[in-house]
């Protein structure tokens, strides 16, 4: 008797044989295993065979399931339904979950690395320490989710609601998070901070959101709306903030060292302490700021609104001020020292106690300025008649 051998279009069931090549092959490894869990998870027929062969599982209606600790590597789950399922410490690296259904899913713990996860539904949806580096949520719905501790390096959060998410603890450095929604999220706490160092957040909304401590440095926050956002102890350091909407935002005590803050709209924010040494604000609008002890040493000010500001003892030592408007400023007790303060309008200013040695004050506005006991020592661009008034007034030369 002949030996009967398969066909290339004919399905060998395991065995020791090589498959042809195109022939499908079920019982053994990757096949055998998910066949196993079509079982386990009642699947229909139909269902279960596409999975079970194609590792195809788009369109299904899994509503509701235990999927935990599963190998669902690159897994196909397209426009599922995976409302409330449990995939809590289940491997779906590379799967591919675009416009699926996962709203109250139980994913943490889960290893998504490089998964595909566009317009997916995750709201509400536990992610705790889940891994989703490099993976692609671009207009993804996240709103309410748990995330802390999970991490986001690398992965493109692009167009994403993430508006009122736990984002405690999580890391986002390197992440894309432009023209997201962050508003009113939690993204840092007293006793975690989140990593969102690099991160792209240009023309985000970060309304409200809670980032105290947390790690901006080298990100990319240009337009973004961060009114009334906590930033108090924040590393922004290298960051661009241009044209970035910070009315009413706390600031205090975070680092801003050579950040970009251009044209940035700082509307009554609260600076007290925060560094600022090198940074970029020009042309930005600093009116009714609270600046108690700021450090701007250095800073570029040119151009910039400082109307009102409380800058009170703040640290202005060889900062450029030139063509600022510094109108009904206080800036008792500031130092000053080797600042450009030319054409600046100090119209009605505190400058009690400041220190403006070897400042220059060509063509500044000085009518109505508080000057005494402040020092002027070797200052630039004072006529006579100006260093008269200024002393008649308590300065000190």
């Amino acid at each position: 008797m002949s030996e009967i051998k398969p066909s290339n279009v004919d399905v060998v069931m395991g065995g020791q044989n090589h498959p042809p090549v195109g022939a499908a092959v079920l019982g053994g490894g990757a096949v055998a295993n998910r066949r196993q869990l079509a079982q386990q998870w009642n699947l229909s027929p139909e269902v279960g065979e596409r999975f079970s062969l194609y590792n195809d599982l788009s369109g299904a209606n899994l509503s509701g399931s235990d999927l935990r600790k599963a190998d669902l590597t690159e897994v196909k789950l397209t426009g599922a339904n995976l409302t409330g399922v449990n995939l809590s410490c289940t491997d779906l690296r590379n799967a591919n979950l675009n416009g699926a259904n996962l709203f109250k899913a139980d994913l943490s713990g889960a290893e998504l690395m490089g998964a595909k996860l566009s317009e997916v539904d995750l709201s509400e949806a536990n992610l705790e320490r889940a891994d989703l580096s490099e993976a692609d949520l671009t207009l993804s719905k996240l709103s309410k989710a748990k995330l802390s501790g999970a991490y986001f390096c690398d992965a493109n959060l692009s167009g994403t609601d993430l508006s009122n998410a736990d984002l405690q603890g999580a890391n986002l450095s390197g992440a894309n998070l432009r023209g997201s929604n962050l508003s009113g999220a939690k993204v840092s706490s007293s006793y975690s901070s989140t990593n969102l160092s690099g991160a792209n957040l240009h023309k985000a909304n970060l309304s409200g959101a809670n980032l105290h401590k947390a790690d901006l440095s080298n990100a990319d926050l240009s337009g973004a709306n961060l009114y009334k956002a906590d930033l108090s102890n924040v590393y922004l350091n290298g960051a661009n903030l241009g044209q970035t909407k910070l009315i009413g935002a706390d600031l205090s005590g975070a680092n801003l060292h050579k950040a970009d803050l251009s044209n940035a709209d700082l509307n009554a924010a609260n600076l007290g302490q925060t560094k600022l040494i090198g940074a970029n604000l020009t042309g930005a609008n600093l009116s009714n700021t609270k600046g108690l002890s700021t450090d701007l040493s250095g800073a570029n000010l040119s151009g910039a609104n400082l109307s009102g500001a409380n800058l009170f003892h703040a640290n202005l030592n060889g900062a450029n001020l030139s063509g600022a408007n510094l109108s009904s400023a206080n800036l008792s007790n500031a130092n000053l020292n080797r600042t450009n303060l030319s054409s600046a309008d100090l119209c009605q200013t505190s400058l009690s106690k400041a220190n403006l040695d070897n400042a220059d004050l060509d063509s500044a506005i000085l009518r109505g300025a508080i000057v005494e006991n402040a020092s002027f020592k070797n200052v630039l661009g004072l006529s006579e008649t100006d260093r008269t008034t200024l002393q008649r007034r308590g300065a000190r030369f």
